[in-house]
């Protein structure tokens, strides 16, 4: 199997670095609707809300605390959302899904933008990959009531 093409190493590390030392989207919005997630081991915990604007999403915020990795992953995916369409949303995690299963996703880079930073976290940090998944399931049950947007599955757990 030929080697993926992952984002620089730098890069990528540079990225993670600096939505955890400077994250976006974070703070809720006072009387706007959120869920709040607790992580399995009580560990990070996050509040997240999205206002919605036909199939469009506008402000999309979170709150909460965790280990930087955890903090990169929430600010990723919420400064990523803000602005874009249900369809965005719904292939950015069928991407990332397949990022998930480490597969091919280069000829989506340019889409992908700084979330093919968290692919180095899949890739060589098995152990921190729930971390980063739990904004994308708090995301995912948020917005679960709202027709046509596609479910996230978790991945299952990685082999110890």
């Amino acid at each position: 199997m030929p080697a993926r093409d992952l984002m620089p190493p730098d890069e990528q590390s540079r990225i993670l670095q600096d939505h955890a030392r400077n994250p976006r989207q974070k703070g809720l919005l006072p009387g706007a609707r959120f869920i709040g997630v607790r992580d399995l081991e009580g560990v990070s915990h996050l509040d997240i809300q999205a206002a919605v604007d036909g199939d469009r999403f506008g402000e999309v915020r979170w709150d909460g605390d965790g280990t930087k990795v955890f903090v990169a992953s929430a600010s990723i995916l919420c400064s990523w959302l803000k602005g874009r369409t249900f369809a965005d949303h719904d292939k950015l995690m069928e991407l990332w899904e397949k990022m998930l299963a480490e597969t091919e996703v280069v000829d989506h880079a340019a889409f992908l933008g700084e979330v093919r930073a968290l692919e180095y976290v899949i890739r060589l940090r098995k152990d921190r990959v729930r971390e980063i998944e739990l904004p994308w399931r708090a995301l995912a049950r948020l917005l679960s009531g709202i027709k046509g947007l596609r479910p996230y599955h978790a991945s299952k757990p990685a082999a110890a």
